[in-house]
């Protein structure tokens, strides 16, 4: 079983340009992309749209929908109604692209499961049925090494193995963890919670980054090649999180081109 972990890191400082508020960007229809009803002021992209520096980007996806999801029960109500307003945004997409829900988000529902080592567990696919469910946790005692870094402010990890004959790997299991011990809290920086999910949902179906720093990976754009306009930046899938004040992160609350364009090479339309 092979774990990938994706991280959402926090910046409190960086390129300039990064750090000043920016308008949402203008989406435009072409030709070659499918354009419906709009999503808070974005058409929704309907084809799949993968172009050729993101090419690595798109790596896995779960054999079956909807993916079931539970919170661990030290979430309070406004939290677990955050998340689940992020899994229902992907949620609407689906439905207008695929036709089918991509969460079964059961209204919020929570568990006391607490899950070590994810890949090392049970898988939670079992045929033509989900066994369990992806867990959701709050860590107070974030590690602070490795992929757990300090700065990290949530870390999804998928468990994937290739298939013959599929052009993407077949996700098993997988898990979100927030950290808690650096984030969240009072005295430290306030993610905005819809914003922070929305993000590590997209990870969670099977997406990586729009962008990684410093990459010299074929089919990984490299982020400090993009200014602030730029799709991949502007994207809820963009591997950072930014706090203007110091304090207060953005919003990223609404699903971008690029988001829409990838996540639609994962899933295939209901028949």
């Amino acid at each position: 079983m092979e774990p990938r972990g994706r991280e959402l890191l926090g910046e409190r400082a960086g390129r300039e340009a990064w750090l000043r508020a920016f308008a949402p960007a203008v989406l435009l229809c072409v030709a070659a992309v499918g354009c419906a009803r709009a999503i808070s002021g974005n058409p929704i992209i309907r084809e799949c749209v993968l172009e050729s520096d993101q090419q690595a980007t798109v790596t896995a996806r779960w054999p079956l929908t909807p993916i079931p999801l539970a919170w661990h029960t030290t979430f309070n109500a406004s939290e677990t109604a955050a998340m689940v307003s992020a899994a229902k945004t992907w949620n609407k997409f689906y439905k207008e692209s695929r036709g089918f829900d991509l969460f079964d988000h059961g209204g919020g529902r929570k568990a006391s499961t607490n899950v070590n080592n994810v890949c090392s567990a049970a898988a939670i696919v079992s045929g033509t049925e989900y066994t369990g469910n992806v867990m959701i946790l709050k860590r107070t005692d974030w590690p602070g090494t490795g992929s757990h870094g300090s700065g990290v402010i949530a870390l999804t990890t998928v468990c994937s193995l290739p298939i013959g004959g599929e052009p993407l790997k077949r996700i098993s299991n997988g898990i979100i963890e927030s950290n808690y011990e650096n984030f969240f809290i009072s005295n430290k920086p306030l993610p905005d919670t819809e914003s922070i999910y929305l993000h590590e949902m997209g990870h969670l179906i099977g997406m990586d980054h729009s962008c990684a720093i410093n990459s010299n990976s074929q089919g990984v754009p490299d982020c400090n090649d993009l200014n602030d306009s730029h799709p991949y930046f502007v994207a809820v899938l963009f591997p950072s999180i930014f706090f203007p004040d110091g304090q207060n992160g953005e919003e990223r609350r609404v699903l971008q081109a690029n988001d829409m364009g990838r996540a639609n090479c994962l899933y295939e339309p209901a028949q």
